[in-house]
């Protein structure tokens, strides 16, 4: 897990888990489960979601507001049997910047071992 705390009221993580029993779960139902434990972790109550994929990979956006009202975007992208997830963290909202938050998200590629 990588965190950065550029401010106070902001926070970038980027964190990965391995699970073999991903893949007996499409990979649609698979990421909507990992946002739902999410969303519970948080008290977070999703705002909107964007199924897409990231270099080939399934992979779901989605906001939510989290308690405190904090303001949670994650991108979470299935690879095999990895799940990665990349949030932002905004407990003011004046402090969610988009563009910036678009930058976190498109600086992660994945590179082949």
């Amino acid at each position: 897990m990588i965190i950065a705390e550029p401010t106070s009221t902001t926070a970038y993580t980027c964190s990965y888990f391995d699970n073999a029993n991903i893949r007996k779960e499409p990979p649609n139902e698979a990421l909507e489960s990992a946002r739902d434990g999410s969303l519970a972790k948080i008290q977070g109550t999703l705002l909107s979601q964007n199924q897409t994929s990231i270099q080939g990979y399934p992979a779901l956006g989605w906001q939510a507001r989290a308690r405190g009202d904090s303001l949670v975007d994650s991108h979470m992208i299935l690879v095999g049997d990895r799940l990665y997830i990349i949030t932002a963290v905004a407990t003011a909202k004046k402090d969610r910047e988009p563009k910036t938050l678009q930058r976190v998200f498109d600086s992660f590629k994945l590179t082949k071992n």
